[in-house]
């Protein structure tokens, strides 16, 4: 009885927000799965676990081969997913050979250029090239000091969207592949011989991605067009009295940026490509939210609190700011919202196929070009699942043996800090294990209103190229109510996570590159692994530190599982459920957990697999190097030599790390 109980509280904990990025699992789960913890209590029943070899515990014969059902086997009506078979059908050869086609358009068959200086400046020239146009980024990345990196200043709108923009996009993409190929690059160093490999990928892969502009669908995930809006006007940073006249001309461009992104995205829908239901009333809700608010939206609060703050204009041309851009927001953005949410809604049902990306033709060929975009190189999807499935049943042996030793009180322990911010002052005071950084100022602060996005529950502005150290910020969503997420959404977003990362690298090295070919699969995964080593310092008992550890990586392991099972290989949710019952769990109980999985990954497909398998990944490095080198491991230098080559393709990084675990070896024998 005691065990069932405790299968119960374990695999309750993955319900818990990401600190990352989006939520990890919706509420109505949280419910289902409370109610069979108060079950299990009472329960007469004992799950055997993962050491026993069953498959399925406390349960009969028939009720295991239910979870257990094989994907050929038809789906419920409340699963609607495909089953393997099922999506091989609806892949098209000429579809595969296409995608074959783009790489071959673009990869080379050999490195024969013959140019020897100035590459440096080539790729950070090209990086500078790539944002010029685009006043939101050369904001972002320069603030006011753009004429440093010898940029003008952008008109300061959002742009206008194209269909025609993804074959230009494209093809622009290839002009500066044969640019990096006419240089030699046996004669690079091999600091440069990385980064050409690195940018050579990041622009082979580019370019494919658009040559399928049907998957390029501005309102999917957690990265919309709309809550791009909202947020790029609500963290905006004012530098100049320039600055707010600026943001006005931003506002006012949104309407036709947003008629022009949904006349792309009505093309796409014709075509039988469109956001899923849920990620369609995300953004329905986002735009419910920011207008229901009106005068009290974020961009107005914004920018008049920083227009009060800022000294040098009067308070009579304040005033007037205040005036047009309220006029901008109340009579331009608010119906455009409106109208883009009509139009969107008009298009429901247009999607040819279910929740997940592989239904889709030619979509499972596509995820694989986003795993090749994720991870930074072409990863075979059943060796990614196969990986995590036995990552999910290591991790699960380990949490079996942890519940026999630790007291029961240990599950509900959290760390004794008060707020948010003696967690940053604590997090900042326990990086003895790593490398040290620059002096960073920063600060926090929890999104409100319509700034509060339900897929997302923190994320980590980074600063100005120019000034690194300065003006970075957290923000929290205030659905981060509990000190155990609050603490890891800090170590993720804070100490020793993205801004520990960011600002080292970008303090030593200011380089555009770094942040154009950004692998989401380390940046991600450093991230995870941050939080990971951070719960193993928390200030709680050494039981309750372990087993948070475990859990945040078993929640982020199967949700990584989930996006690939579903969105790449057409798995149903019976498959998942059978690999979670694999692991030790209740068959009915892993059933609704794979359920409620298939809801989170296929609302953005691809974004939980930077997550979960990078964090796997980084795991398993730092494993492999601990095994080999014993005593002698460093983990300073290990933390130091891991961060050496910024966010690189895992591969590479994999690849790099056995050569330095083969260095630290070779200096011991020396």
């Amino acid at each position: 009885m005691k065990k069932n109980k405790w299968l119960a509280l374990l695999l309750s904990a993955t319900l818990a927000a990401s600190s990352a990025g989006m939520s990890a699992c919706s509420s109505p789960l949280e419910l289902l799965l409370r109610e069979e913890a108060e079950e299990s209590e009472s329960s007469s029943s004992v799950a055997a676990g993962p050491e026993s070899g069953e498959d399925s515990t406390g349960s009969s014969a028939g009720d295991g081969q239910d979870s257990g059902a094989s994907s050929e086997s038809a789906p419920s009506s409340s699963e609607n997913v495909q089953s393997s078979s099922e999506s091989d059908s609806g892949k098209s050869g000429a579809q595969q050979d296409t995608v074959a086609d783009f790489y071959a358009e673009v990869e080379a068959s050999g490195k024969k250029g013959t140019k020897t200086e100035g590459f440096d400046d080539f790729l950070e020239d090209s990086c500078l090239d790539m944002i010029s146009d685009s006043y939101t980024s050369v904001q972002q990345y320069y603030g006011d000091d753009y004429a440093s990196a010898g940029l003008e200043k952008p008109d300061p709108t959002f742009g206008e969207a194209a269909f025609s923009d993804f074959d230009d996009t494209a093809d622009y993409c290839k002009e500066v592949l044969d640019e990096l190929r006419a240089y030699d690059y046996d004669a690079l160093t091999a600091s440069q011989q990385e980064k050409y490999t690195i940018f050579e990928r990041y622009l082979e892969n580019t370019y494919v991605m658009n040559r399928q502009p049907y998957f390029q669908m501005y309102f999917s995930g957690s990265g919309d067009a709309v809550s791009g809006i909202i947020s790029s006007l609500g963290n905006f940073i004012f530098y100049s009295e320039e600055d707010f006249k600026d943001f006005i001309d931003l506002a006012d461009s949104v309407p036709d940026y947003l008629a022009s992104v949904v006349k792309v995205t009505k093309k796409q829908a014709d075509a039988g490509y469109f956001i899923t239901d849920a990620e369609l009333d995300n953004v329905c809700s986002e735009i419910e939210t920011y207008c229901d608010a009106g005068e009290g939206c974020s961009t107005i609060l914004h920018y008049e609190d920083a227009l009060d703050a800022f000294d040098g204009i009067s308070e009579a041309d304040k005033q007037e700011l205040k005036n047009k851009l309220k006029d901008s927001v109340i009579n331009g953005i608010i119906p455009s919202f409106q109208d883009t949410e009509d139009a969107l809604k008009g298009m429901q049902g247009s999607r040819d196929g279910d929740d997940t990306l592989c239904s889709l033709k030619g979509g499972a060929d596509y995820y694989q070009v986003m795993v090749r975009d994720i991870l930074g190189y072409d990863a075979d999807l059943d060796d990614i699942a196969s990986e995590l499935q036995g990552e999910i049943e290591e991790i699960s042996a380990h949490l079996y043996a942890l519940a026999g030793v630790m007291d029961e009180s240990a599950i509900t322990e959290e760390p004794y800090l008060a707020d948010a911010k003696a967690m940053m002052d604590y997090l900042e005071k326990h990086m003895q294990d790593y490398p040290s950084g620059p002096d960073v100022s920063y600060s926090f602060s929890y999104l409100e209103g319509d700034q509060e996005s339900g897929n997302v529950a923190a994320y980590y502005l980074m600063p100005t190229l120019t000034h690194p150290t300065d003006n970075n910020i957290i923000r929290i969503s205030n659905s981060v109510d509990d000190k155990i997420t609050l603490y890891t959404t800090l170590a993720h977003e804070g100490m020793p996570g993205h801004m520990y990362e960011y600002t080292r690298k970008l303090a030593d090295d200011p380089s555009l590159f770094f942040l154009t070919t950004d692998c989401l699969g380390f940046g991600e995964g450093w991230a995870q692994y941050a939080e990971y080593q951070a719960l193993l310092e928390a200030p709680m008992s050494a039981e309750a530190c372990k087993y948070q550890a475990l859990m945040d990586e078993l929640n982020y392991a199967i949700l990584a599982l989930g996006d690939v099972e579903f969105n790449g290989l057409g798995m149903s949710t019976n498959d998942l459920a059978r690999q979670i019952t694999k692991a030790g769990f209740s068959s009915d109980y892993s059933k609704s957990v794979a359920e409620d999985i298939y809801s989170s990954v296929t609302a953005g497909a691809g974004t939980f697999l930077s997550y979960g398998y990078g964090m796997v990944a980084m795991l398993n490095l730092r494993d492999e190097a601990e095994a080999q080198l014993g005593d002698s491991f460093d983990v300073v230098a290990y933390h130091e030599a891991v961060l050496d080559s910024g966010n690189e393709p895992l591969d590479m990084l994999q690849d790099r790390m056995a050569d330095w675990i083969r260095g630290q070896k070779y200096s011991q024998v020396a």
